[in-house]
């Protein structure tokens, strides 16, 4: 894990756009696809940033645990 601040964007980082636009289906292909997310918020000042990444690391284990819907 790397030592460095909790950070959800930095300012320097550029936002840089996709070079292009790619469809994904074509024909009568079709592609599904489904995501797991895990959640966690901090609720007070004394959750450190490794407790955090644990409490969603744990979320979303539980989510794929769940299944679809």
């Amino acid at each position: 894990m790397a030592r460095t601040g909790f950070v959800v964007r930095s300012k320097k980082r550029p936002r840089k756009k996709p070079d292009s636009k790619k469809n994904v289906a074509s024909g009568k292909a079709r592609l599904q696809v489904t995501v797991s997310i895990g959640v966690a918020s901090r609720n007070d000042t004394k959750t450190t940033p490794e407790n955090l990444i644990k409490a969603a690391d744990k979320a979303l284990y539980k989510a794929k645990k769940g299944g679809r819907n």
